[in-house]
């Protein structure tokens, strides 16, 4: 599993909301991530990523 401090896992994110929300795909790195307004995000072993977060769009509405 992928952990916040293992520069040797890629970072790839998804927008854990369950609203439906694909967001996450665009975002290259974890500062871009903060920069952009993500919160929450935590490692996670997922199908097509290795973090879940929350998008500032999910934060607004969901």
């Amino acid at each position: 599993m992928a952990t916040m401090d293992d520069p040797s896992v890629p970072f790839s994110l998804m927008c854990g909301c369950y609203c439906g929300c694909d967001a996450g795909e665009e975002i290259e790195s974890r500062k871009q991530a903060d920069a952009e307004g993500w919160t929450e995000i935590e490692a996670d072993d997922g199908h097509s990523w290795n973090y879940l977060g929350l998008c500032p769009e999910c934060r607004s509405n969901c």
